[in-house]
């Protein structure tokens, strides 16, 4: 469930290199019936129109290199349009169309990134379990991209973890369960692994924008490396996080208008040249993720 992680892989690589040379939506509870019976949550995007999104992630990351505090500031936005492509051995085949995608970075030596010109426009196909798990990747690992000042990533860096993932049964409300989640994502230079616990709550149904929607809340925790290469250096981070994650998923239509995530990760950062070092790292990361017109 952890769904926003995967773009620290992106945002190191443009830190590192700084430091040696990263719709408010009111719901409503209903009272109907709606609210009170068990429901089966599933995913299922319609073929003929295009679900739009728009994911918005601020990120403030605090490193401490041989006694200096650096603190780097990082906004990412990603748009995009999804739609049916039709069913593949029992799951969703999804076509992903990037929209946008524009990655910015304030640090102590200014501004940097940019628009990413090269994934906009661009699009891919994916499999989608009916619970959100994500199956196959395949042409998103084919679809690179450079990301302005920091290099080559690709499209699995931003949607492995795209899609919240939903109970396996029908649930009613104060339902709880437990769920797992690991994510390994390659680029042509980095490598990211996550693995999340979640422990998660169906609250009820609400109302959002006229939408029967169910909300699930999540308590997050997990583990979270990233190796990469950069400069000449190979870059190693590893770190814990803990979170919170608000999940409004539209029951009828099958695919979640919005997801907010908020977390923190401590963890460490090696370098292995020009010389070895260890130092603390800390990242508080805010995002949000919602349908649009």
């Amino acid at each position: 469930m952890m769904k926003k992680l995967l773009s620290i892989s992106l945002i190191i690589v443009m830190i590192i290199s700084v430091a040696f040379t990263f719709t408010d939506n009111t719901g409503t509870k209903s009272e109907s019936t709606a609210g009170k019976k068990k429901v089966l949550l599933k995913y299922n995007y319609p073929q003929d129109k295009a679900v739009k999104y728009l994911s918005k992630t601020k990120m403030k990351q605090v490193m401490d290199i041989q006694g200096m505090v650096m603190e780097a500031n990082i906004v990412s936005i990603t748009g995009c349009s999804i739609k049916s492509a039709g069913i593949e051995a029992g799951n969703l085949k999804l076509t992903i169309l990037i929209d946008t995608m524009v990655q910015n970075v304030e640090s102590p030596n200014g501004y940097s990134g940019g628009v990413i010109t090269d994934a906009i426009g661009k699009s891919f196909n994916m499999i989608l379990s009916a619970s959100g798990k994500e199956l196959d990747l395949t042409n998103a690992n084919e679809l690179v991209f450079d990301i302005p000042g920091s290099g080559k990533s690709n499209a699995t860096q931003t949607f492995a973890d795209f899609f919240p993932d939903l109970p396996l049964k029908k649930v009613k409300p104060g339902y709880t369960w437990t769920s797992s989640d690991s994510v390994n994502a390659v680029a042509p230079t980095t490598t990211t692994v996550s693995f999340t616990e979640a422990e998660n709550t169906f609250e009820g149904v609400e109302t959002i924008n006229g939408i029967y929607c169910a909300k699930i809340t999540s308590i997050l925790s997990g583990t979270h490396s990233i190796k990469t290469e950069t400069q000449g250096m190979d870059v190693k981070t590893n770190g814990k996080f803990t979170g919170t994650s608000v999940v409004y998923f539209a029951i009828s239509e099958g695919y979640f208008i919005k997801q907010t995530t908020e977390s923190k990760l401590d963890g460490t950062l090696e370098l292995t040249y020009p010389q070895e070092m260890t130092m603390p790292l800390t990242m508080e990361i805010n995002s949000v993720n919602e349908v649009i017109k």
